[in-house]
């Protein structure tokens, strides 16, 4: 083990610049102001604010001291002097390479905060460096510039890691001197040697930050206090971008006047949303929509270069991310620079997803437009989740707003919500999203009354015919000697007539329909009513869903314990009749024809496997 001692009293001297000893990384977030004359001092409070997620000095009214003031060097930080940092680094290392990393650390404010005598080591650096070390990290892999990957490899190269196995030579080799395996030993010598060793080989993104966090990745094994650190680092991150998110949200609806307000008559004429998202209930989803639509102002049927397709204004790259488009086609355009007709009038650039194959059957189907725009919201809020922006946080208000602006672009939402700096178009555009969102949640909530809120799923109706009634009146036209009654009972294709085949099959039908179809579908719409209440909670208890399931696994067993027998000696009736019985049964356009029937079918199987996957993300929900 090579050991080094160095002091601050050096470092200050040579560069004679002024170290704030109150500015390190405990510091709370409201202590993080700097109202002095030193441009080295406010640069690094500002870095700070910035890296926490914080807005920037000159935004709270702290403004950059002048280049050309002059500034007396204060007499030295507080732990100067005789304060004095022990390295230790692994055999063999130099004086240079030490001293290398020394001045890497005192550039970075990580020194800063020790008291004298306190030594550089793994625990410090677990304790109070890797939180650090790991949003930087994290916020360099996000898109933060300059971070060159290929610098960045090529210092872990040169730092001795093996960047196919992650392994640390000099790392394994201390653990074994100290009699300790390489993948679970000490945590302190695995973390120093890492950092050590990347430290003196430089990188893009802070050399030994990164390699603290390679080093745990690549040769510790498991380590309770790194992952504490790690773990509190992403922690202060998230609060850090969900204040920031907040705080943009709020001064949009606050600061915005509506555009395009919506009302209860436009709520009442958008087709009801497919489900909830995030955080809106469906009844606000639908509001959203329609204000979405009262946005773009166009109709459904409309094409316009300047607008974009239907009554949403979609593009080409949503209708590419929606899966209408092939991939490509939106780069294709761009490199072309093709109006948007001109994309859309080849039929060669749909990939026929719900049956759309060309701009005629998505301009004439309003549903299919509405799907499209569910998605990408939903679409939209689940990728600016996956890159850190807490959409759980937001208010059913605040998500309103960000999904109607995700729809459009992700990059530019997420810009927006860091506070990035974006186009003047871009952030009007965000303003109006947010604020016009936020009213249609509002308007939903407590103008549009609950009749309308309902969403009433259509069930085939049954029961609508009293067969003693219809029986009697037809025994009366038919009582002439003449006219014998219809035989509802066995028969073969041969004797029977006509009529008394359709008869014959509307009771098959009615038994199908009525004992099976129509009270399966009557559960399963229960069911999914009060797995939907169920979604909005945070936790439900085992008992919630053991009652739902059971109700739904019941109900299942008898449909497929009974209906199949029914439906196939309903399909055997049918195949005994004439060409023209059959014809005339299956005619869609009678109420008992058996297209119909299987598309009732259908649908039962559909909802099913819905509530499958529902159960089976509900259950995720159970308490303990």
């Amino acid at each position: 083990m090579s050991n080094f001692t160095f002091s601050l009293a050096s470092v200050g001297a040579s560069t004679g610049t002024e170290i704030n000893s109150s500015f390190y990384s405990k510091t709370k977030d409201e202590d993080l102001t700097y109202t002095g004359t030193d441009t080295v001092v406010w640069d690094r409070v500002n870095s700070e604010r910035l890296r926490r997620g914080l807005p920037g000095l000159a935004s709270l009214g702290y403004p950059r001291p002048p280049e050309d003031v002059a500034t007396t060097p204060a007499a030295g930080p507080a732990n100067s002097g005789a304060s004095t940092f022990e390295i230790k680094g692994p055999p063999g290392m130099t004086f240079e390479q030490a001293k290398a990393i020394f001045d890497k650390q005192v550039k970075t404010g990580a020194l800063v905060g020790f008291k004298s005598g306190d030594t550089l080591s793994a625990a410090t650096q677990a304790a109070d460096g890797l939180a650090s070390a790991q949003a930087q990290l994290t916020q360099g892999l996000t898109g933060v510039s300059g971070v060159n990957t290929g610098n960045f490899a090529s210092a872990l190269a040169a730092g001795g890691v093996d960047l196919r196995t992650g392994r640390i030579a000099s790392v394994d080799a201390a653990f074994a001197s100290g009699g300790l395996s390489a993948v679970g030993g000490a945590l302190g010598t695995s973390i120093n040697s890492a950092a050590f060793a990347i430290g003196s080989a430089g990188g893009a993104l802070n050399g030994s930050l990164a390699g603290i966090s390679a080093g745990l990745s690549g040769a510790v094994g498991p380590a309770v206090s790194s992952v504490s650190g790690v773990l509190t680092g992403a922690t202060g991150q998230i609060g850090s971008v969900a204040t920031q998110a907040i705080g943009t949200i709020n001064k949009v609806i606050t600061g915005t006047p509506v555009t395009s307000p919506i009302d209860v008559a436009n709520f009442a004429k958008q087709i009801p949303a497919l489900t909830s998202i995030e955080g809106m209930k469906q009844p606000e989803v639908t509001a959203v929509l329609a204000q979405a639509k009262n946005l773009v102002a166009q109709g459904p049927a409309v094409l316009s270069n300047t607008k974009g397709v239907g009554e949403f204004g979609l593009s080409v790259s949503q209708l590419e991310k929606a899966g209408v488009l092939k991939p490509g086609m939106a780069a294709l355009a761009d490199k072309f620079s093709a109006s948007l007709s001109a994309v859309l009038k080849s039929p060669a650039a749909y990939t026929g997803k719900d049956g759309i194959k060309d701009v005629s059957s998505l301009l004439a189907s309003v549903p299919k437009q509405t799907e499209i725009q569910q998605t990408l919201m939903a679409q939209g809020l689940n990728d600016l989740k996956a890159i850190g922006i807490p959409i759980d946080k937001l208010s059913a208000q605040g998500v309103a707003g960000v999904a109607l602006s995700a729809a459009k672009s992700v990059p530019n939402t997420e810009s927006l919500l860091k506070n990035l700096p974006v186009p003047d178009a871009v952030k009007a555009e965000f303003d109006t999203a947010v604020r016009d969102g936020a009213y249609a949640v509002n308007l939903s909530q407590t103008k549009v009354p609950d009749v309308f809120k309902a969403v009433d799923t259509p069930v085939p109706a049954a029961d609508t015919v009293n067969r003693t009634t219809v029986d009697a009146a037809t025994t009366r036209v038919l009582g002439n000697d003449k006219i014998p009654e219809p035989n509802y009972g066995p028969s073969t294709r041969d004797s029977l007539s006509d009529d008394a085949f359709a008869d014959k099959y509307s009771l098959l039908y009615a038994d199908v329909l009525n004992n099976y179809i129509n009270p399966t579908g009557r559960i399963f719409q229960s069911v999914e009513n009060k797995i939907s209440a169920l979604q909005n909670q945070q936790t439900i208890t085992l008992a919630q869903f053991q009652e739902i399931n059971a109700e739904f696994q019941a109900a299942r067993e008898k449909y497929n314990s009974e209906a199949p027998a029914k439906i196939g000696e309903l399909n055997s009736f049918v195949e005994q009749g004439t060409a023209r019985q059959q014809r005339v049964i299956d005619d869609e356009r009678l109420s008992s024809s058996r297209t119909k029937l299987l598309n009732l079918i259908q649908y039962l199987l559909k909802t099913s496997a819905e509530i499958k996957e529902q159960l089976r993300l509900l259950r995720g929900k159970i308490q303990g």
